[in-house]
């Protein structure tokens, strides 16, 4: 699609094929609208995740992390032994 030339619609049978933008435009402002106008339960609206993390979730991720690492460095280890003894 060339930016400069803008699409032409309706040229046919208004078809836009795969892709319908209009209607796309068209149900996000309907749910914009839907959901400005409050007939959704506060639970059905999401907030943004948080982008912060606290030192406390930090390390817990990190612990975890090295725990799941330590395992399979302990298996690989446990298999190399065994093939070590044959």
């Amino acid at each position: 699609m060339n930016p400069d030339k803008p699409p032409e619609h309706g040229k046919d049978d208004g078809n836009q094929g795969e892709g319908d933008r209009i209607s796309a435009r068209r149900h996000d402002r309907h749910v914009r609208e839907f959901v400005a106008g409050g007939k959704v339960d506060p639970a059905g609206v999401r907030d943004p995740h948080p982008t912060k993390v606290t030192i406390e979730e930090l390390v817990a991720k990190g612990r975890t992390f090295v725990d799941r690492v330590e395992a399979l460095v302990h298996r690989v280890a446990d298999r190399i032994g065994r093939r070590s003894h044959r």
